[in-house]
């Protein structure tokens, strides 16, 4: 009798073993799906379309507005998020005013939950909300509110809308 109750307590205990590696695994492999260095490869304007570059055509292309590169903001996952994108600042003050085009760094954390035997990852972006979607292996979104700038001096516009931020991975690590 001993050793069918020595057996059972065994089989429990390689059972629950099991189950927290399992977990453990699945929570890597939900990591993996997202670590390393990202480059944005697409910026959508959703307000009405904008001319930030003075081509005379305003458009929803954000990136192609700001007449900047996906390499020019880069994203890095790894325990701690960290994501350029492009937004105007005013400098200066009454008449000398101009605007700069110039990088954000949004800072958050991010983690994996095991929910119903889902992985689920959550970012924290210091109280911040984004709709973030992870696509697919290395290709992210998120969506953030921006207002944009234009004009000098006095003439200073000013236009607030979303923008769906998407990022590819160029580099992996662990």
């Amino acid at each position: 009798m001993k050793k069918i109750v020595y057996m059972a307590l065994c089989a429990c205990c390689m059972l629950s073993c099991s189950e927290d590696i399992w977990i453990e695994d699945l929570a890597e492999m939900e990591k993996d799906k997202i670590r390393g260095r990202y480059e944005l490869v697409s910026a959508v304007w959703e307000g009405d379309p904008i001319d930030l570059n003075d081509d005379g055509v305003a458009t929803n292309d954000y990136l192609e507005e700001f007449g900047g590169y996906g390499a020019d903001y880069q994203a890095t996952f790894q325990g701690d998020v960290s994501i350029g994108v492009p937004y105007t600042d005013v400098h200066g003050h009454a008449e000398w005013r101009y605007v700069q085009k110039s990088t954000q760094y949004l800072r958050a954390r991010y983690d994996v939950l095991i929910q119903d035997n889902k992985a689920v990852t959550k970012f924290d972006f210091r109280g911040e909300l984004y709709d973030f979607t992870l696509i697919e292996n290395g290709l992210v979104s998120f969506r953030k509110e921006m207002t944009v700038h234009k004009g000098s001096g006095e003439d200073i516009a000013e236009s607030t809308a979303p923008v769906l931020f998407t990022y590819k991975r160029y580099k992996y690590w662990r």
